[in-house]
C-alpha cells in the first residue's frame, strides 16, 4: 500500500470508554500470552489495585495514540496515516515496559490486531522462528538497541498491507 493509499484509510479514533476497553484487552492479551508460557507474568493473581494501575498506564499509551488529546485528533497528529499511528503505538507500548516480560510481543500482537479488526487491514510478514528472517522481530529488537524508529515499522506495515483476510 502506498502512503497516499494509507492516508485514504484514515487514522483510528477511540473515545474514552474505548480507550479503557482496549487497555483492558491489552492486559488480558498479555495474561493469555503468559499463561501459554511465552512470557513471565508477575501480575498473575495481583490485587485489583495493581491490575488497575497497569491498565491505567496502558490506557495512557492507547489514548496518546488513538484518543483526542488537547483537541488534537489522531488524523492531525499522524497526517492521516494509520500505519504511522499504529507504529507509534507499538513503539510506545514496547518502550514503556508496562509488564516485566513480554512487552514487545504484546505490542506487536495488539498492533496487528488493531489494524486487522478495526480497519480490515492484513499485514503479511514473515513469522519465521529464525530471528534473522523475521522482519518484525528484527525491528522490535532494534528498539532495545536504540536504533528502531516509528518510520521504519510504518514502512514495513504499509509495504505488506492489504485489505481482506489471509
Amino acid at each position: 500500500m502506498t502512503e497516499d493509499e494509507a492516508k485514504s484509510v484514515g487514522c483510528i479514533v477511540f473515545d474514552e470508554e474505548l480507550v479503557w476497553a482496549i487497555a483492558e484487552t491489552i492486559y488480558d492479551l498479555h495474561s493469555s500470552i503468559s499463561k501459554a508460557g511465552a512470557c513471565f507474568d508477575p501480575l498473575s493473581g495481583a490485587s485489583e489495585e495493581a491490575k488497575l494501575s497497569v491498565i491505567g498506564r496502558l490506557a495512557s499509551t492507547v489514548n496518546t495514540c488513538f484518543g483526542v488529546v488537547f483537541e488534537s485528533r489522531p488524523d492531525e497528529r499522524y497526517d492521516g496515516d494509520v500505519f504511522l499511528q499504529v507504529s507509534k503505538f507499538c513503539f510506545m507500548l514496547a518502550k514503556d515496559h508496562v509488564f516485566l516480560d513480554g512487552n514487545k510481543r504484546t505490542a506487536l500482537i495488539i498492533s496487528l490486531a488493531i489494524l486487522q479488526r478495526i480497519k480490515g487491514i492484513m499485514v503479511s510478514v514473515s513469522d519465521s522462528s529464525d530471528p534473522s528472517e523475521n522482519e518484525l522481530y528484527k525491528w522490535i529488537q532494534s528498539i532495545v538497541a536504540g536504533d528502531g524508529d516509528v518510520d521504519s515499522l510504518s514502512a514495513i506495515l504499509r509495504e505488506r498491507a492489504r485489505f481482506g483476510s489471509y
